[in-house]
């Protein structure tokens, strides 16, 4: 995203980091419930930005009022949490994943026109890392069932 002061500046997904913390939760459920929880509220807030169609002003008002110390507050717990884990466990994996992108993953609190996580830009792009949309096969149900590249796909141009 270009800054108003004409420099590009990275934004990070927080859909990413989520995902991160969810495959972490075997190991940890109460830390990554309650890391889980504080991200769902990000995100209603986000939704009732989105529903009422808020403008880049706007949602930058809220952010600032209602979402930012939400995102203080879940840094804060992840440097805590973070001296309690085992180096390479699951949940510091996690947790070191979203520290080391903290700038990015609060680039969005102060500006408006950047979403909370790339999910709109990737299905506008047609891209979902995500949820991988179903491929589409050519040759019978079968490769439908089990897709794969085989000769096949290559000469018909499947994926």
């Amino acid at each position: 995203m270009r800054a108003r002061g004409g420099a590009i500046s990275l934004a990070h997904c927080w859909a990413h980091a989520r995902r991160e913390i969810k495959e972490a939760l075997a190991g940890a459920p109460r830390t990554g419930a309650w890391l889980l929880g504080q991200i769902q509220v990000m995100y209603e807030i986000e939704r009732g930005l989105r529903e009422a169609k808020a403008g880049s002003v706007l949602r930058e008002a809220v952010r600032s009022s209602q979402t930012r110390m939400i995102v203080d507050r879940v840094f804060k717990a992840m440097i805590r949490l973070r001296a309690r884990e085992l180096p390479g466990n699951a949940m510091a994996k996690a947790l070191d994943y979203c520290l080391e992108r903290r700038e990015g993953l609060s680039r969005f609190l102060g500006d408006g026109r950047i979403e909370i996580d790339s999910n709109l830009v990737n299905a506008a792009r047609g891209i979902n890392e995500i949820m991988p949309r179903p491929v589409l096969c050519r040759v019978t149900s079968w490769d439908c069932a089990f897709p794969r590249r085989t000769k096949h796909h290559q000469l018909l141009g499947a994926a």
